[in-house]
């Protein structure tokens, strides 16, 4: 479903100008040791990374483009890292910071600490509409 959309989804074709996609197969070959450095635990599993290898963001799944593009970008316009954004999120928190904890924390399946992030961006979303997103 992703390989179809990237080809031809002008969303996903317009963020891939500022960020380069590069599959791995983390079953086989070389992936197996990306897969254990990275700790991913699903497939497909999508990690915005800096120069030096560190993450930016990361989440599961592809629920569409919207939403691919909406995580991609916000790893884009933040260039902190995961462990950077968790402390600021202790002396400072957003919305924002409490999506992309939340989502990294899902993906390691720490889903204690995800509820925790997704409960404070439920309270932090001004939107009562968009709030409902963020449910246990």
């Amino acid at each position: 479903m992703f390989a179809r959309a990237a080809e031809s989804d002008e969303a996903i074709l317009a963020v891939l100008e500022k960020a380069i996609l590069y599959p791995i197969d983390c079953e086989k070959g070389e992936g197996i040791e990306v897969a254990k450095r990275y700790n991913v635990r699903g497939y497909p599993t999508f990690k915005v990374v800096n120069g030096k290898g560190e993450e930016l963001e990361c989440f599961i799944g592809y629920e569409g483009p919207e939403k691919w593009v909406s995580s991609v970008e916000a790893g884009v316009k933040d260039q902190r890292t995961l462990d950077e954004k968790a402390k600021a999120y202790e002396t400072e928190p957003t919305l924002a910071l409490a999506r992309s904890l939340a989502t990294a924390a899902g993906t390691k399946y720490e889903f204690k600490e995800s509820v925790k992030y997704y409960k404070a961006a439920r309270e932090l979303e001004p939107n009562p509409i968009l709030a409902a997103e963020y449910t246990e």
